[in-house]
Parts: structure tokens; C-alpha cells; sequence
């Protein structure tokens, strides 16, 4: 049965290594790293928040209409995943914006009439 071996460095002629965060040296590099960890942590979020608002709007777009513009539901949530809010712009342009292009002539018109009814 083998044995663990309980070597230490110096032992091997090994100097211990030390790390020190409080020299002024790392304080910048501190920082940054800091700072570099926030934002990554920021743009997982946004792009998290974005994949889902992106997926439930999508179902419920094409549970009106029957039909979303060139993907599916996840396709268009992975792509807001993958490229956050530029992906919810391209998404927001073809389903939301004037540029959308109405499922077919008869509910543009159908739609408009309903707007124009008075409320009772």
C-alpha cells in the first residue's frame, strides 16, 4: 500500500512563495480586475434578461399571429443570448417597429378598423 509523502518545499530547497495584495504595486492591476469582473457580471445579466424577454415575447407573437419573422422562438432567444442588445434590436425592428411586415393584408386591416372603434 503506498504511502502519501509529506514533502514541503523547502525541503526540496524550495523558497515558500508569498503572494502580497497589499503592496502598491497591485492596487492597479486590483482595480482593474475588479472592474473587469463587474462588467462581465453585467453583461451576462443584460444578455440573460435579454434572451428571456426575447423568448416570452416571441411566444406570445406567435401564438397572435401564427408566425414569427425567419427563426422560432429559441433561435431568436439564443440569438439575443449570444449578442444581447444588438440581437434585441434586430428582433424588435422586424416584430415591433413600422419596418414589421404585417402576417397578411386582411388583419392589418382588421386591426386598424378595431383601433378606430370608440370605447363604450
Amino acid at each position: 500500500m503506498a504511502q502519501f509523502l509529506d514533502v514541503r518545499p523547502h525541503q526540496l530547497g524550495m523558497q515558500p512563495t508569498t503572494i502580497n495584495f497589499t503592496s502598491p504595486e497591485s492596487t492597479t492591476h486590483d482595480i482593474l480586475t475588479l472592474v473587469a469582473l463587474i462588467t462581465i457580471g453585467v453583461t451576462l445579466l443584460v444578455h440573460l434578461i435579454v434572451a428571456t424577454a426575447v423568448i416570452n415575447d416571441s411566444v406570445v407573437i406567435q401564438r397572435r399571429d401564427g408566425r414569427l419573422m425567419f427563426f422560432g422562438p429559441l433561435t431568436w432567444g439564443f440569438l439575443g443570448l449570444m449578442t444581447g442588445l444588438l440581437g434585441l434590436l434586430a428582433y424588435w425592428l422586424m416584430h415591433h417597429s413600422s419596418f414589421r411586415v404585417s402576417p397578411s393584408s386582411t388583419d392589418a386591416a382588421k386591426a386598424d378598423k378595431d383601433y378606430e372603434k370608440p370605447v363604450a
